[in-house]
């Protein structure tokens, strides 16, 4: 089964996330995602 490129971005955003708040550290705002 293939995924589309958005889902694979999707999930990559969400899992950058969750790595960076786990460390406590501020998003990036590159990512574009706020918050």
């Amino acid at each position: 089964m293939k995924k589309r490129a958005g889902e694979y971005v999707r999930e990559f955003k969400k899992e950058a996330v969750e790595l960076i708040t786990e460390q406590g550290g501020r998003l990036p705002r590159r990512l574009g995602i706020s918050g």
